[in-house]
């Protein structure tokens, strides 16, 4: 039986722009983009889903094969747990996408992480608050 996953709730926050998914790990004090069949990926998991569902309509939409999509997806999910992006979940929804007359060619998922807000992003401006410093403090 495949595993559902979704996002986690807790201190995880994205946005989806026209070709890209931000997401925002606050405890961790990391983003990330997701573009391309990341992107594509990622969508899915936004309502819940599986390396199954998500591997066929990678086959679907791109020039991949069943058994490599499966790997890929497999693949991308266990990058975004490592990441503490995700949680498991008894939820699955079930998509219809129709399909495309051509086929993209498959490109690998890429997550780009970024730390270079670490600081800013880690910050509890409700308990960081010093009566004499200001709000919020930084430790």
């Amino acid at each position: 039986m495949n595993k559902n996953y979704t996002i986690a709730k807790s201190g995880i926050a994205f946005e989806q722009f026209t070709d890209e998914f931000v997401v925002v790990n606050l405890p961790e004090g990391h983003y990330y983009s997701l573009r391309g069949t990341a992107f594509f990926m990622f969508q899915f998991l936004t309502k819940g889903s599986n390396a199954s569902s998500i591997s066929s309509a990678l086959a679907k939409h791109f020039d991949i094969s069943e058994q490599d999509a499966l790997k890929e997806s497999e693949q991308f999910i266990d990058a975004l747990l490592a990441h503490k992006l995700l949680l498991e979940t008894e939820e699955e929804v079930v998509f219809n996408i129709p399909s495309p007359e051509v086929k993209s060619p498959f490109l690998k998922p890429e997550i780009e992480t970024f730390d270079d807000m670490k600081e800013l992003l880690i910050l509890d401006p409700v308990h960081d608050v010093d009566p004499q410093e200001g709000w919020p403090l930084k430790k």
